[in-house]
């Protein structure tokens, strides 16, 4: 039979952790959030004082309470914020573990920015609300430690000598990991603008030497045109056709280093104003494909709407491209919610396709699996949409069968979104 002790230990516990879990709740930006989570705390706040199946909570199993949680726990009463209570953890990360009984703030938090925690309690307590409080705190050993605080008043009638409960938590840990992350995204960004600084200057130095040759075999054809035979000329054709696939490339990299290094501008962006717009400018391969474009209702996505259009301009010119000559082309934009607040949008095809093998190489730079047909490209499109994707916070992926058509997935997140 269960020991009336461990019962109410585990009791306890269970009010704490409902207590800290509301206590995050109340801190969302959300104001509706918020007022819903400070009704469900200060209803479970009444729950607890009424529960009479545990009986009252003796100062032991109160103190056995606070401290099983690595939070330090403190209440506070104004205007001087006397020390109501503080468990030995909160006393401990305050720097005053030596420190016992009612006490005053400065007894109990031995912290290099006081002023300003007072400052937020002050505030927090006039305004009624839930606010977070964080601090760098320098220690006597030389390492500094980083400390952030959730204080929430308890108002119990009166507003104006209410307490503020304040849960303070040691995040050093956490700051050190996200410096790090910050120092590796800036390495990262350093390296990637190199690298688009390169592909720019790569791109321009290969345009002169390009140049020449063009002009070179554009002399070449029109002096000896006459006195060469069909393979010759032919031969000329070829390095001609050549050079001109060339420069496309050379424009592609420009292109893609370009538009990858480009500051993203995020806002509402209308995927059905945008896949529109696209096809508008593609009119000419529509009717010359006499392609059924068939579009379903799109989302509205917070997200860069210019990089969006780039996106489905690929996928779209794409699908138009790579077609089977015995079928009437029909291609479809249809898209559905997915879990997390994102957004799954299909544009699909019932074109040549490719080998499921190839679902990753066609995203490679430069790449062309259906090369041999002779249509006009560069092999920068998809790996451009791809990049692009990846910039927007989402995915793009592809599934297909030879001969049986594609599909190209955009995953996007959505934050603000409206069917």
């Amino acid at each position: 039979m269960a020991n009336p002790s461990q019962n109410r230990d585990s009791g306890s516990r269970a009010a704490l952790a409902t207590t800290l879990a509301l206590i995050e709740q109340a801190r969302s930006g959300d104001p509706e959030a918020r007022a819903r989570a400070l009704d469900a705390l200060e209803a479970h706040a009444r729950t607890q004082a009424q529960q009479n199946d545990l009986g009252p909570l003796t100062a032991g199993e109160f103190k056995r309470m606070v401290e099983v949680v690595e939070e330090g726990i403190a209440v506070l009463d104004p205007p001087r914020w006397t020390v109501r209570f503080a468990s030995e953890r909160m006393r401990r990360l305050g720097g005053r573990s030596a420190v016992r009984g009612p006490t005053t703030l400065d007894a109990l938090l031995r912290i290099a920015n006081a002023r300003e925690f007072v400052q937020a309690l002050e505030e927090a307590h006039a305004l009624g609300a839930p606010a977070r409080w964080e601090s760098a705190d320098p220690r006597p050993d030389g390492h500094t430690h980083w400390l952030e605080a959730d204080l929430l008043p308890l108002h119990d009638g009166d507003a104006s000598g209410s307490p503020v409960l304040v849960v303070l938590r040691d995040v050093t840990e956490r700051k050190r990991v996200e410096a790090r992350l910050v120092r590796q995204t800036e390495l990262l960004e350093q390296r990637n603008a190199e690298l688009r600084d390169f592909a720019w200057s790569a791109s321009h130095d290969l345009r002169a030497p390009l140049r020449k040759i063009r002009a070179f075999i554009e002399r070449l054809t029109e002096s000896a045109h006459a006195r060469l035979d069909e393979t010759e000329n032919d031969f000329l054709t070829r390095m001609h056709k050549s050079a001109d696939a060339l420069e496309r490339r050379i424009e592609a990299m420009l292109a893609f280093s370009k538009i990858s290094g480009r500051e993203l501008v995020f806002g509402p962006a209308d995927l059905s104003a945008i896949v529109r717009e696209t096809l508008s400018g593609l009119e000419l391969m529509v009717e010359q494909t006499r392609a059924v474009v068939q579009i379903a209702p799109l989302p509205v996505v917070h997200s860069d709407a210019v990089l969006l259009g780039i996106i489905f301009q690929n996928l779209l010119s794409n699908a138009l491209k790579y077609r089977r000559r015995d079928l009437e082309l029909v291609v479809s934009v249809r898209s559905a919610p997915l879990e997390g607040g994102k957004w799954r949008i299909d544009v699909t095809d019932n074109g040549l396709g490719f080998d499921a093998a190839d679902s990753q190489r066609i995203f490679a730079p430069f790449e062309r699996l259906h090369a041999s047909l002779g249509e006009d490209g560069t092999g920068v499109g998809l790996a451009l949409a791809r990049r692009l994707a990846e910039r927007l916070g989402g995915t793009l992926t592809a599934t297909a069968q030879k001969n049986e058509g594609a599909t190209f997935t955009l995953v996007l997140p959505a934050d603000l979104t409206r069917s």
